[in-house]
């Protein structure tokens, strides 16, 4: 093994300097260019070589050792690049370890093999292998409250007081705000909460079971669980917010976290319905199309990296 650092002079292997060499190399350089987390990009250089070689990309743990995450054969110099989505699966047997830097391997025969200087990751990552990603969106249908504004309630299917209902969606904006925690109507955050049934009213259980009103509007206009922003945002994911904030493999309020697919998010929010090893990632405020978009989402185990600030 050849191991060279990223002094020019360093880069060069003759007949004389590995005289077990089956064949001269005049300058080989081995580069890795880039290595970021947050682009979700790895990128090598290799200077010219005359023989069809074997070019690696891999993390190194904190430990020491290493995984490889792609590879090229029949290489004959250049730069590849890799998409971390691709090859984030990699790192799926290295649940809770941590990665700080890349390395890149060239094997051009058994005799001779030439590893690039270790490049810093932009930012430290944990490995969370085997998390569950889902989507979820905030309710915003549209509907149109008519009638006397009294307490607004769940009520069965196309059975509204005369005297209450909504002109055009009916039930599906509740059945919506009963699954996903709120909903917004005239950017009004509206939530479920259990109270008593107003009388005169049919009472009709909710999908989980309870029984259950619109307050109208909510108290706490807050639309996220975590205290660092109050607004859902493009970045937003949720998660089952851990009781304590040590990093042994948990996310919690303002944890960043890559995402096959999604790219960077931030934990902002808490699902009601989240169990400890998932990640909902929330794709926007919207209507009936938007519910199909989220629930159409499912390759539901994925592996994901903490970031380590």
């Amino acid at each position: 093994m050849v191991t060279f650092g990223s002094n020019p002079e360093d880069m060069a292997i003759t007949a004389s300097s590995n005289p077990t060499a089956a064949f001269t190399l005049t300058s080989v350089k081995v580069e890795v260019t880039q290595a970021s987390i947050r682009e979700g990009r790895f990128e090598v250089a290799v200077s010219r070589i005359n023989r069809f070689a074997r070019l690696s990309i891999s993390l190194k743990k904190d430990s020491g050792t290493a995984v490889e995450l792609g590879a090229v054969n029949n290489f004959l110099g250049g730069i590849v690049a890799w998409n971390l989505d691709e090859v984030i699966e990699k790192l799926s047997g290295s649940d809770k370890e941590t990665f700080s830097s890349a390395i890149a391997t060239l094997v051009i025969d058994a005799k001779t093999t030439i590893k690039s200087k270790p490049l810093a990751l932009d930012v430290a990552v944990m490995v969370l292998a085997n998390w569950k990603i889902t989507n979820y969106y905030t309710p915003d249908y549209g509907a149109e409250w008519i009638g006397t504004l009294r307490q607004r309630g769940m009520y069965a299917a196309y059975t509204y007081p005369s005297g209450l209902y909504l002109q055009n969606i009916f039930g599906a904006f509740e059945d919506a705000v009963d699954v996903e925690g709120l909903g917004l109507w005239n950017g009004e955050v509206m939530r479920l909460v259990k109270q008593d049934p107003v009388e005169g009213f049919p009472i009709v259980k909710t999908h989980d079971g309870i029984l259950a009103y619109f307050e109208y509007p909510a108290a706490d206009q807050d639309q996220t669980k975590c205290d660092s922003t109050t607004q859902l945002r493009s970045t937003s994911v949720a998660v089952r917010l851990p009781k304590s904030r040590s990093n042994d493999g948990k996310l919690g309020c303002d944890d960043e976290v890559y995402v096959p697919g999604f790219k960077i998010r931030t934990v902002d929010d808490q699902g009601g319905a989240v169990t400890a090893r998932q990640i909902d990632v929330w794709i926007g405020i919207g209507g009936i199309d938007l519910k199909n978009t989220a629930d159409a989402y499912g390759d539901p185990s994925h592996t994901a990296l903490k970031l380590l600030k």
